[in-house]
C-alpha cells in the first residue's frame, strides 16, 4: 500500500502526535508530501501529513532505490550534515517513506553508516520523522 496506506502513516505517527504537548500539536501544520504509490508503481500520490518520514531524495538529493518525484533535498542534508541516527548510543537504520522501486514489499532506509539502502517492510528500524510549523 505504499506510504499512503502504511501503518506508520495511519497509526504510529498519529499516536506519536497525540503524545506531544498541546501547544506543539496546535502549531504543527499539514504539509503535502509526494510519494510513489508502492508495489513497484512510479505513480506519485500526494498526502497531507502533520508528521512524515523523509523520502530518499529529501535526504540524499538523488534516487537510488526509489522513484523520482518525491520532493527535493532538504537544505540540512544538502549542507553535508550527517545522515547517521543513533539508538541507545549506537548508529542504527532508519526508515524513509519511499517505497523501494525494485520490490513490492520493501521501503527505503538509511543504513547505519548513513548510506541509502532498503529493507522489508516487516523489519523493525528507527524512525526520524519530520514536521513543519
Amino acid at each position: 500500500g505504499g506510504w499512503q496506506n502504511s501503518a506508520m502513516r495511519t497509526t504510529h505517527l498519529p499516536a506519536i502526535l497525540n503524545m506531544m504537548p498541546a501547544e506543539v500539536k496546535a502549531a504543527i501544520r499539514d504539509v503535502q508530501k509526494k510519494t510513489s504509490a508502492g508495489s513497484q508503481s512510479s505513480s506519485i500520490q500526494t498526502t497531507n501529513d502533520k508528521l512524515f518520514l523523509l523520502s530518499e531524495i529529501e535526504i540524499f538529493g538523488r534516487t537510488t532505490y526509489s522513484y523520482a518525484g518525491e520532493g527535493t533535498q532538504y537544505d540540512y542534508y544538502k549542507a553535508g550534515n550527517s545522515k547517521v541516527k543513533n539508538l541507545n548510543g549506537s548508529a542504527y537504520y532508519w526508515w524513509e517513506r519511499s517505497p523501494d522501486s525494485g520490490a513490492s514489499t520493501t521501503f527505503c532506509i538509511v543504513y547505519s553508516n548513513g548510506d541509502a539502502s532498503y529493507n522489508g517492510a516487516s523489519y523493525a528500524h528507527g524512525v526520524a520523522f519530520g514536521f513543519c510549523f
